[in-house]
């Protein structure tokens, strides 16, 4: 993925955006069967979301005060990945992609 920066965050260090796309590539890279290709790539977005995470959760941008819809999209992120690695389909966990 040419547009992640060597940090693991997309779009200069935008917070929503890298949660985003690494939620996005975990349920398309299931779907498709192709983890392998894209796990080092989710891997290094969520690795950089936890490294920039602050006291109460995350900002918009790195250094920035949190919000609460992008804490609450950072936990979504967090419990989509642990699924994504359990081997379970993504499928069961997105409702509406039943």
């Amino acid at each position: 993925m040419a547009e992640q920066a060597a940090n693991g965050s997309w779009d200069n260090e935008n917070t929503d955006h890298t949660m985003d796309a690494c939620r996005n590539l975990m349920l398309v890279s299931d779907t498709f069967k192709d983890k392998e290709k894209y796990t080092p790539i989710i891997e290094k977005g969520v690795r950089w979301l936890i490294d920039i995470k602050n006291e109460q959760g995350w900002g918009d941008f790195p250094e920035e005060p949190s919000n609460v819809e992008r804490s609450a999209d950072g936990l979504d992120t967090l419990l989509k990945y642990r699924r994504f690695c359990s081997r379970k389909p993504m499928s069961d966990f997105w409702a509406f992609s039943k």
